[in-house]
């Protein structure tokens, strides 16, 4: 049984017509399906919660149709990663998994190669600890409610990234913005990206970034690490991020080296010199050549603990629940497999 998990309102409302499209495939292919539509009240959380809670059989098969918040709220919803396999159709306004992955433009090919019920990639899922949280996104009104809670113990998943600092700021004003609707209507949803990218650079605040990298590795290129942990410490710091994929916030290679499958977490930080400096340099984040300049600093490590000045807004692919000045990433024991 192929459980078909759908926000129809997603990426205002295009999400719910290419699951329309595609339900012939499904139909046509004989396979048993069923389709869970999300509510305000009742989210793709709660639904692969209840999918996955009291399954009786070995695995069970989840398509999802959306984008890469949309894989967010199922990953952060599932119980047991290993007993799932997942389908992802692209279907939300930036869709930097599939991107990487290298999946096809057409969505009813990729529709059939699910639809035959074989795995095809194992990868990694991060989670990141929040060691502590001063204010929470909640709410379909995106309201912020002040509070501070130590010690936490909070951790959302991610697939593609996190990040705190600059990413993150870009990714709230984006769910906060009146425009996104309006872009996503006109299929240019990753316009808005840029154009918050670039305020941001001028409001978002340069602080001192603590991080602490643990299980460190190789990125290709590098000579062998001399030490297995570093502590460092970064002033008039924009964000920091690690990667599980290449690919961020519409195509920005942040960290053009990570792979999915390695254990281990690719880091980037930028510390520039001054707000032009940045701006000189983030265009080149789309090829990736922004790593060849001094304000850059890049690494790999199976744990990241990131400590800010100032509580930050944390992104988990570019899902926003939290500010904190403390944060862990690692990637789980568990690998997630894909049916595609």
């Amino acid at each position: 049984m192929f459980h078909v998990v759908v926000n129809p309102a997603g990426a205002s409302g295009r999400t719910g017509r290419i699951w329309a499209e595609l339900e012939p495939v499904f139909r046509e292919s004989g396979k048993p399906y069923e389709v869970h539509f999300s509510t305000k009240r009742h989210g793709l959380g709660e639904i692969c919660a209840e999918l996955t809670q009291n399954a009786d059989t070995e695995y069970t098969d989840i398509v999802v149709v959306g984008g890469d918040g949309t894989m967010n709220e199922v990953l952060n919803g599932i119980g047991d990663l290993s007993r799932v396999r997942l389908g992802y159709i692209p279907g939300g306004s930036a869709n930097d998994f599939g991107f990487d992955i290298g999946l096809p433009k057409d969505r009813a090919q990729i529709a059939r190669t699910i639809l035959e019920g074989r795995v095809h990639r194992e990868e990694n899922v991060g989670e990141v600890l929040f060691h502590n949280v001063f204010s929470e996104f909640v709410g379909n009104e995106r309201r912020v409610i002040e509070r501070r809670e130590e010690n936490s113990g909070l951790t959302r998943r991610f697939l593609v990234s996190c990040g705190i600092g600059f990413d993150a700021a870009v990714c709230e004003q984006v769910e906060s913005s009146r425009f996104k609707n309006v872009l996503n209507k006109l299929h240019v949803g990753k316009l808005i990206y840029i154009a918050v990218a670039i305020r941001m650079i001028l409001r978002c605040p340069m602080q001192t970034f603590k991080i602490t990298l643990r299980g460190r590795s190789a990125l290709p290129g590098a000579a062998d690490v001399p030490s297995p942990e570093l502590v460092m410490e970064k002033k008039n710091t924009l964000f920091a991020v690690g990667m599980n994929h290449r690919y961020e916030g519409g195509g920005f290679q942040f960290c053009p080296h990570a792979r999915p499958d390695d254990d281990s977490v690719d880091f980037c930080m930028a510390s520039p010199a001054s707000r032009l400096q940045f701006f000189q340099v983030f265009p080149k984040a789309y090829s990736g050549d922004h790593v060849k300049f001094d304000l850059i600093t890049q690494d790999r490590a199976e744990e990241i603990t990131m400590e800010t000045e100032l509580p930050s807004w944390v992104h988990t692919d570019g899902e926003i629940h939290f500010t904190s000045t403390k944060i862990t990433l690692r990637t789980l024991p568990q690998k997630i497999r894909f049916l595609m």
